[in-house]
């Protein structure tokens, strides 16, 4: 199982260095959605590619996807033809295609020689080759505007390449259990971590994530404050269930990872972390009730709210689902107003595919309008609510 809830940097030193060179094959063993009677690679010549590599289970791709397919749209009558690259097998992604819409043609990478070629290591990554075979632009899907395309065709887009070489090799990129200032100093596909357990001020690397495979446990939680590190560590689904009566200031961040290379579930993971968490803050933690105005969700029968057991998962389709909790979090952690909502909520889920593009930047207020238009309501109420206090040991 792999869990990737967020993460801050990424490294395009290699895509970068594809800037300006001529662009390296396109293999693929198959390529759908395309028209015409010529053979694909035919149709190419003459023409601007934007190139799109991406695959199904991929939250970030989803979040793209609207955004690639308005510019594929807006240049669809254009010189210009957008390309999605997966190494996902043909059985799994052509009834994703007839769930989910992509103005693109769509290559088949099984053997990964094309995600190789171009230095793909991460998804999504997008790259743009005019109309000579020359890469124009190297970076992230979001940053690709019809500005850029349309100054590719003319000839005159110039990328800022330093700065953003010079941003991406400061700390690093890193998956869960990864510390940044290393795998920015040594090459983590050849010198593997296998344990690691670090608490430290934080060195300006954001972002949280976790990774649980075949008893490895990665976690991390960077440029957190105290408060939520332990909102985290107590289950909590917001800092503002915190009250923080300890000497450290919440001003202060810090850095918490852990690695482990077998033998570890989460549970065991938690416990191990929250006991250092206590010994090297010196503090303990203390439930208390305080009296809090609160919002108490619910929606009616013509929702498209789905129960888990209904959901098949490895469908690539429902990869956008989420849980209520997941959203009713959001609200909270956003806009500061407790929400108070069954445990069911954690097994309920409704498809956030229409809003993917903005869903992680959208505030609290914008989350709770958008579920209120799928059948949502939401009562305001006064009354008792557990806190967790911390305290100096």
């Amino acid at each position: 199982m792999l869990a990737l809830l967020a993460i801050a940097i990424f490294h395009h030193s290699a895509a970068q260095e594809l800037l300006f060179k001529k662009a390296p094959p396109l293999t693929v063993k198959t390529m759908l959605q395309v028209s015409g009677t010529k053979p694909w690679s035919g149709q190419l010549e003459g023409k601007i590619v934007v190139l799109e590599f991406w695959a199904t289970w991929c939250t970030p791709c989803m979040a793209n996807l609207a955004h690639l397919n308005s510019l594929g749209r807006h240049f669809a009558d254009s010189n210009v033809q957008f390309i999605s690259v997966t190494q996902e097998p043909e059985s799994l992604v052509r009834p994703f295609l007839q769930k989910r819409a992509m103005n693109s043609w769509v290559g088949i990478d099984s053997n990964k020689t094309t995600f190789k070629n171009y230095g793909v290591d991460g998804m999504p990554r997008t790259f743009v080759i005019d109309a000579s075979g020359i890469i124009r632009f190297a970076g992230e899907p979001s940053q690709l505007t019809e500005q850029v395309i349309r100054e590719i065709q003319a000839g005159t887009y110039l990328p800022g390449v330093v700065k953003y070489v010079e941003t991406a090799h400061t700390l690093g990129s890193w998956s869960p259990g990864d510390d940044p200032v290393f795998t920015a100093n040594f090459n983590p596909a050849k010198t593997k971590v296998l344990y690691q357990h670090t608490i430290r001020q934080s060195v300006g690397s954001g972002g949280t994530g976790y990774k649980i495979n075949n008893g490895y446990i990665g976690l991390n939680r960077m440029n957190q404050s105290l408060s939520a590190i332990v909102s985290f560590l107590e289950g909590q689904a917001s800092t503002y269930r915190i009250i923080n009566h300890s000497s450290i200031p919440d001003s202060l961040n810090w850095d918490v990872i852990f690695t482990r290379s077998r033998g570890y579930d989460m549970p065991k993971a938690m416990a191990e972390l929250k006991a250092s968490v206590l010994e090297t803050f010196s503090i303990t933690i203390k439930d208390s009730v305080v009296q809090k105005n609160v919002l108490l969700p619910s929606y009616n029968t013509g929702s498209k709210v789905m129960e888990e057991k209904s959901i098949d998962f490895d469908k690539p389709e429902t990869h956008t689902y989420r849980t209520l909790k997941e959203l009713y979090d959001a609200i909270e952690s956003k806009t500061g107003k407790l929400l108070f909502y069954p445990a069911l909520a954690d097994e309920e889920y409704i498809d956030i595919f229409d809003i993917m593009p903005v869903y992680y930047k959208m505030a609290g207020d914008e989350i709770k309008t958008w579920l209120q238009q799928q059948g949502f309501s939401f009562k305001e109420k006064e009354m008792d609510v557990m806190v967790k206090v911390i305290y100096d040991k």
